[in-house]
Protein backbone atom coordinates (compact mmCIF):
# COMPACT_ATOMS: atom_id res chain seq x y z
CA UNK A 1 0.00 0.00 0.00
CA UNK A 2 3.03 1.98 0.97
CA UNK A 3 4.07 2.61 -2.89
CA UNK A 4 0.33 3.26 -3.92
CA UNK A 5 -0.18 5.93 -1.83
CA UNK A 6 3.59 7.89 -3.03
CA UNK A 7 1.64 7.41 -6.38
CA UNK A 8 -1.40 9.15 -5.42
CA UNK A 9 0.55 12.16 -3.23
CA UNK A 10 3.34 12.74 -6.48
CA UNK A 11 3.69 16.22 -7.32
CA UNK A 12 3.81 16.63 -10.90
CA UNK A 13 4.66 20.68 -10.34
CA UNK A 14 6.61 21.14 -12.81
CA UNK A 15 6.64 17.63 -14.70
CA UNK A 16 5.39 16.29 -17.49
CA UNK A 17 1.85 14.41 -16.33
CA UNK A 18 3.00 11.56 -17.80
CA UNK A 19 6.07 11.18 -15.64
CA UNK A 20 3.42 9.94 -12.85
CA UNK A 21 3.45 6.09 -12.91
CA UNK A 22 -0.75 6.60 -12.09
CA UNK A 23 -1.36 8.85 -14.94
CA UNK A 24 0.57 6.84 -17.95
CA UNK A 25 -0.77 3.49 -16.57
CA UNK A 26 -4.21 5.18 -17.16
CA UNK A 27 -2.99 6.04 -20.10
CA UNK A 28 -2.76 2.62 -21.15
CA UNK A 29 -6.05 1.74 -19.52
CA UNK A 30 -7.58 3.78 -22.67
CA UNK A 31 -5.73 1.54 -25.25
CA UNK A 32 -8.08 -1.36 -27.12
CA UNK A 33 -6.81 -4.69 -26.53
CA UNK A 34 -5.31 -5.25 -30.22
CA UNK A 35 -3.33 -1.92 -29.64
CA UNK A 36 -4.74 -0.58 -32.91
CA UNK A 37 -6.80 1.99 -31.57
CA UNK A 38 -7.92 3.95 -28.38
CA UNK A 39 -10.93 3.02 -26.54
CA UNK A 40 -14.43 4.96 -26.90
CA UNK A 41 -15.51 6.88 -24.00
CA UNK A 42 -18.01 4.52 -23.80
CA UNK A 43 -15.92 1.52 -23.78
CA UNK A 44 -13.14 2.87 -21.13
CA UNK A 45 -15.13 5.50 -18.80
CA UNK A 46 -16.22 2.78 -16.15
CA UNK A 47 -12.86 0.84 -16.37
CA UNK A 48 -11.19 4.80 -15.75
CA UNK A 49 -14.14 4.99 -12.90
CA UNK A 50 -13.00 1.81 -11.26
CA UNK A 51 -9.41 3.02 -11.18
CA UNK A 52 -10.06 6.09 -9.47
CA UNK A 53 -12.75 4.48 -6.84
CA UNK A 54 -9.62 2.42 -5.55
CA UNK A 55 -6.99 5.53 -5.48
CA UNK A 56 -10.18 6.86 -3.43
CA UNK A 57 -10.39 3.86 -1.02
CA UNK A 58 -6.71 3.72 -0.63
CA UNK A 59 -6.26 7.28 -0.28
CA UNK A 60 -9.13 7.18 3.05
CA UNK A 61 -7.14 4.32 4.40
CA UNK A 62 -3.95 6.12 3.94
CA UNK A 63 -5.39 9.04 6.02
CA UNK A 64 -7.93 7.63 8.09
CA UNK A 65 -7.03 3.99 9.10
CA UNK A 66 -9.90 1.74 9.96
CA UNK A 67 -7.98 0.09 12.87
CA UNK A 68 -8.03 3.47 14.63
CA UNK A 69 -11.43 5.04 13.15
CA UNK A 70 -12.46 4.84 16.84
CA UNK A 71 -9.61 7.20 18.35
CA UNK A 72 -10.14 9.54 15.11
CA UNK A 73 -10.52 12.98 16.41
CA UNK A 74 -10.97 16.12 14.38
CA UNK A 75 -7.67 17.13 13.58
CA UNK A 76 -7.50 13.55 11.70
CA UNK A 77 -10.77 14.64 9.82
CA UNK A 78 -9.09 18.06 9.06
CA UNK A 79 -5.81 16.57 7.48
CA UNK A 80 -7.87 13.87 5.80
CA UNK A 81 -9.98 17.40 4.25
CA UNK A 82 -6.81 19.41 3.55
CA UNK A 83 -4.77 15.95 1.70
CA UNK A 84 -8.01 15.55 -0.15
CA UNK A 85 -7.89 18.88 -1.57
CA UNK A 86 -4.55 18.94 -2.57
CA UNK A 87 -4.83 15.52 -4.16
CA UNK A 88 -7.98 14.10 -4.68
CA UNK A 89 -9.64 17.03 -6.63
CA UNK A 90 -9.11 18.48 -10.57
CA UNK A 91 -6.99 21.64 -10.50
CA UNK A 92 -4.17 20.68 -8.49
CA UNK A 93 -0.40 19.43 -9.71
CA UNK A 94 -1.34 15.57 -8.67
CA UNK A 95 -2.20 12.46 -10.65
CA UNK A 96 -5.71 12.16 -9.53
CA UNK A 97 -6.66 15.55 -10.93
CA UNK A 98 -5.66 14.60 -14.94
CA UNK A 99 -7.07 10.98 -14.58
CA UNK A 100 -10.30 12.76 -12.86
CA UNK A 101 -10.33 15.31 -15.93
CA UNK A 102 -9.91 12.70 -18.57
CA UNK A 103 -12.66 10.83 -17.28
CA UNK A 104 -15.52 13.84 -17.19
CA UNK A 105 -13.64 14.55 -20.95
CA UNK A 106 -14.07 10.68 -22.00
CA UNK A 107 -17.69 11.31 -20.32
CA UNK A 108 -18.09 14.31 -22.45
CA UNK A 109 -17.59 12.62 -25.51
CA UNK A 110 -19.14 9.69 -25.17
CA UNK A 111 -22.42 11.76 -24.23
CA UNK A 112 -22.15 14.14 -27.24
CA UNK A 113 -21.37 10.98 -29.98
CA UNK A 114 -24.46 9.08 -28.29
CA UNK A 115 -27.01 11.97 -29.03
CA UNK A 116 -25.40 12.88 -32.36
CA UNK A 117 -27.79 11.68 -35.07
CA UNK A 118 -26.61 8.83 -37.67
CA UNK A 119 -27.01 9.48 -41.29
CA UNK A 120 -27.46 6.03 -42.95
Amino acid sequence: MALSVLFILQSLKGFDQFDSPMVHFTAVLGIDEEGVRLRKGEESSFIIAGFLYYIRVLFVEYTLPAVTRAEQTQVDIDRFLELRQKYLVVGGYCPTGFIIKWLSYRKTISIQSGNSPSVT
